[in-house]
């Protein structure tokens, strides 16, 4: 069951942070609305916000780019005990990275950001009235996210500058 637990959370991060292109901001507030409570409590870098506040960030962060890709590198679930009744709720928790290919060109590659994501989500059967997938939605979320630009490697350039300089002037150097 925790396989299903960690694969229902990745089939839920995958396309909030995995915006397309032509995506409108509508198709982020349905998988909001589908995959968390109404109330959820999210604590996003040490600092509580609503989920309305979580969706506008998300939002924001697809501005100017052309491609995006989440890589999960970790992820654990734990199942509940308590009840013993087959319940499909527990704590997931684990570590992805974004990568967003951006508009903009830096020494004519694509500008890319990496965004990794620390979280950890606990995951309980939806009531009646709530709809889920699979009747599971995310009542707290703990996530931290550092975002840092990609290295630059510049492909083409066989030799230093100070090989070319002696090629040039071979009797200063």
């Amino acid at each position: 069951m925790s396989d299903s637990l960690a694969d229902w959370v990745k089939g839920q991060f995958t396309p909030l942070f995995q915006k397309n292109t032509e995506s409108a901001d509508s198709d982020v507030s349905s998988t909001l609305g589908s995959t968390f409570k109404p109330d959820a409590r999210i604590i996003y870098n040490h600092q509580s916000i609503d989920l309305a506040k979580f969706g506008d960030d998300l939002n924001q962060s697809g501005f100017a780019v052309t491609r995006t890709d989440v890589e999960w590198k970790e992820i654990f679930a734990t199942p509940n005990e308590s009840d013993g009744s087959g319940t499909q709720a527990g704590i997931v928790a684990g570590y992805f990275v974004v990568t967003r290919s951006m508009k903009f060109r830096i020494r004519a590659a694509p500008a890319r950001t990496l965004q990794h994501c620390f979280f950890s989500a606990k995951v309980e059967e939806g009531t009646q009235t709530e709809q889920g997938p699979g009747n599971r939605l995310i009542s707290e979320l703990f996530i931290t996210s550092i975002s840092k630009q990609a290295p630059i490697h510049l492909q083409g350039i066989p030799v230093s500058w100070l090989d070319r300089a002696s090629l040039i002037l071979p009797n200063l150097i």
